[in-house]
């Protein structure tokens, strides 16, 4: 609106602050001058040192009845045991022994400079057995294992060493998705699971229970010289606690967990070859019709397939001779034996070695490729073939084949590529994988 007086009007000093203090309110005090004198005269401290900003707000504040200094001292005492459990952890970490990388670096040498002992395969996985012991005065060799993905090295390990260790037999075993390395000869006698990563697991050599349940899981239970090794209780017991008849010299589980033996017949039938069934709690046995012996046949297994060859006991005139073949393909519920000499010989070549002082069985080997494939490797390292368990045929393999390992659908055989063997030491060579329809691949040993 307009004023009709335009002119300048004046005001004294009181009415201007009543005019402006009816807008903006009171005047404030100036605090800046007070908090910067007084910041300067006290100590600031940080928020973390006050017990409040550690311990929850119901522990440090002041209860009914309860005294503040009672909840501070119990606080502090609990904010120490806390700090001594700390330290107390990490002094038990940096305490903990590390794996001695002696033994590892010892395992190792042996493994490069030593010879092959023996191997087992799961897969593409290869556990072998190395040894240095090339004479029997020889007190300072030593044996180790490798487990290995081609040429790739997994683990290894020290079996034994300096012990007077010397020629003892130390048996490589497939079991499951890993392996045993089982020795009983020598001043520390060992068995040990070695699982698919390397890891090294102790097997109880002492155990009072040998009995189980049908079927058990795959790759459970093995038999490793003469002890019957259970890798989910880690124990292995002699079979001598199992009862029923003496036992022979070859035995072996099926993957259902039925354990398969040659029984020792002598003095009582010492021409009769018997096989015994073993399904954890109670035996079953079939005698065989051929004169044999269980030191000189020979046995393989694989699913529900048993094979046996069956070999002549001393002195016959035909020592150590292979004088037939029985095979049940339904868990010994009906056999098949062949055992005219005639069928033997013109079906089975190696039957009947050209040279009567020959010695069979002692150098046969026999295993099974799948269920319907079965491998036999005879005295003179040749390696034969039959799907029908009547008639085989020779395979051809780059070098004599010294032992059989069932593998899936296929063997591996440990060749001898022409290094003389003592009877003690293990033969190098290396070993190949022979499918089920006779193709023969590399594998890698070292």
């Amino acid at each position: 609106m307009n004023r009709s007086d335009p002119g300048t009007r004046s005001f004294s000093p009181e009415q201007l602050r009543a005019a402006i203090g009816d807008v903006g309110g009171p005047a404030r005090p100036n605090y800046l001058s007070d908090i910067v004198g007084h910041a300067g005269r006290t100590r600031q401290r940080p928020r973390w040192t006050f017990l409040g900003g550690w311990v929850s707000g119901d522990v440090a504040v002041r209860r009914q009845g309860v005294p503040h200094v009672a909840v501070v001292f119990a606080s502090v005492l609990l904010l120490i045991a806390l700090l001594a459990a700390g330290i107390a952890l990490v002094g038990s970490y940096l305490n903990q022994p590390s794996p001695s990388p002696g033994l590892r670096s010892e395992a190792e040498q042996i493994v490069a400079e030593g010879d092959l002992d023996s191997s087992a395969t799961v897969g593409e996985m290869v556990l072998t057995v190395w040894e240095t012991c090339r004479d029997f005065g020889d007190t300072s060799c030593g044996y180790a294992w490798r487990l290995s993905t081609g040429s790739h090295t997994q683990a290894t390990g020290l079996v034994a060493h300096g012990d007077g260790s010397c020629c003892t037999r130390v048996d490589a075993v497939a079991s499951g998705d890993g392996f045993i390395v089982m020795r009983l000869n020598g001043a520390a006698p060992l068995a040990v699971h070695i699982a698919p990563d390397g890891t090294a697991t102790s097997i109880s050599l002492g155990c009072r229970n040998a009995n189980w349940s049908t079927p058990t899981e795959p790759g459970r239970l093995d038999l490793v010289q003469g002890h019957v090794v259970d890798t989910v209780a880690g124990t292995a017991c002699e079979t001598e606690a199992l009862g029923g008849r003496p036992l022979g010299a070859s035995g072996a589980f099926t993957a259902d967990g039925i354990l398969w033996y040659l029984l020792d017949n002598d003095p009582d039938r010492p021409d009769t070859l018997t096989i015994g069934r073993y399904d954890g709690r109670q035996w079953r046995y079939h005698d065989f019709a051929a004169q044999a012996g269980h030191s000189t046949s020979v046995l393989a297994v694989a699913g529900s397939s048993v094979g046996v060859l069956l070999a002549a006991v001393e002195p016959s005139p035909q020592a150590d001779q292979l004088v037939g073949l029985a095979v049940t393909t339904d868990g010994g519920a009906t056999w098949s034996e062949v055992v005219d000499p005639d069928v033997l010989r013109r079906n089975l070549p190696f039957a009947l070695s050209p040279n009567d002082d020959d010695l069979l069985s002692g150098y046969t080997k026999m295993a099974f490729a799948g269920s319907d494939v079965l491998y036999v490797a005879d005295w003179r390292g040749d390696l034969w073939r039959s799907t029908d368990f009547v008639r085989f045929s020779l395979v051809s393999v780059p070098g004599a084949v010294q032992d059989l390992q069932a593998d899936g659908d296929g063997v591996i055989a440990a060749i001898d590529g022409g290094k003389v063997c003592g009877d003690h030491t293990g033969c190098g060579g290396g070993t190949v994988r022979i499918s089920a329809d006779g193709a023969v691949g590399p594998m890698t040993t070292r």
